[in-house]
């Protein structure tokens, strides 16, 4: 069974955001007293991703193409220079608290822009509500001092820059998720594993995985030697499960079962040899019929017979649901017809 995951790690990332990004905007503050704010933002990332670059070739990375190269300084020049250049003017007009609880209006305009963008997705009428609430909370924490203040206060001015700085950050977070990028990182994380700061790439890719992303980790990890499940696991659940809003209660959601049939296949297809990587793939097609055994089959997947695995190699036909069982992996006939011979074995 897969074990679920720990609560702590909410709350860690909370206490991260909180302490971490939080004091960011103390410290552009502090820094201001000294620096120009278009000066202190270039020092500040010229150095930081000096360091960056430099750990990365002591890792042995591979330097950015020319497109990467063009690409991230297209998006550099819109989140750093708009971004955080807008952020810094505005703090010399706003207390910096008050400059965070603004930056909360980020996902409005992600999800906006997303909307807009050739290719985009349109936010759903739960997410709409959301950003509704959102939205509102921002304005009541900005329009008493607005009007206090008047059109020329530094309330509304250090909120309108504000505005356009976090249309520059999410303008160049939609830019930056593509193929393009998901293949660079998939590329990296295939051509070294295990090397310094691989886990981080391994988490990333598990926490935003698709199929592709799924037989990534598998391969990394059984060069690797490792059986147990780790990053594979938080990946299949990320292509394998889904949530939807529950009719049964106001604010609760509902997991159900995501068909993955090339998935399974090409997974069935790894337990043909023996050695790590088959057992790993055995591992996660017992992990996707646990979810299919907890939330039912996936309502994208016709009723068809399945074909079952035993820890033997031996095979047997059933109309029924297949029901988990220790060392069984399940898989439906279709996978396998393509390989008559072994089916009947």
């Amino acid at each position: 069974m897969l074990s679920p995951p720990s609560r702590a790690w909410p709350y860690a990332a909370l206490a991260c955001v909180c302490l971490l990004w939080g004091t960011t905007y103390l410290g552009i503050r502090i820094a201001l007293e000294a620096l120009p704010p278009f000066y202190l933002i270039a020092i500040r990332y010229t150095i930081s991703g000096g360091i960056l670059l430099a750990a990365a070739a002591l890792a042995g990375a591979a330097l950015p193409s020319r497109h990467e190269l063009l690409r991230t300084a297209a998006c550099g020049v819109i989140c750093i220079g708009i971004g955080n250049g807008f952020l810094a003017i505005s703090e010399l007009l706003i207390p910096t608290g008050f400059a965070a609880v603004i930056y909360t209006a980020c996902p409005f305009w992600m999800a906006g822009i997303d909307a807009v963008l050739p290719g985009g997705r349109r936010p759903r009428a739960s997410t709409l509500w959301g950003l509704a609430a959102g939205t509102g909370g921002v304005l009541l924490a900005v329009v008493p001092g607005a009007t206090a203040q008047g059109i020329h206060g530094p309330v509304l001015a250090g909120f309108l820059l504000l505005q356009i700085s976090i249309a520059g950050w999410s303008l160049a977070a939609d830019i930056v998720q593509d193929s393009d990028l998901r293949r660079a990182v998939y590329d990296r994380c295939e051509n070294q594993p295990g090397a310094p700061g691989s886990q981080i790439l391994e988490a990333a890719i598990a926490d935003a995985a698709d199929d592709a992303g799924v037989l990534l980790l598998l391969r990394s990890q059984a060069r690797q030697g490792k059986t147990v499940m780790g990053p594979l696991g938080t990946a299949i659940r990320h292509v394998a499960e889904g949530s939807r809003p529950s009719p049964y209660g106001a604010g609760s959601r509902e997991m159900f079962s995501v068909g993955v049939p090339q998935l399974r296949k090409d997974l069935f297809a790894l337990t043909n040899n023996d050695g790590v990587e088959a057992r790993l793939a055995i591992a996660a097609l017992n992990a996707i019929d646990e979810i299919r055994d907890d939330y039912g089959v996936a309502e994208s997947e016709p009723a068809i017979r399945t074909s079952r695995l035993t820890a033997r190699g031996r095979f047997c036909l059933c109309d029924s649901p297949p029901v988990i069982r220790a060392g069984e992996v399940h898989f439906v006939q279709a996978l396998h017809e393509s390989n008559p011979q072994k089916t009947a074995a």
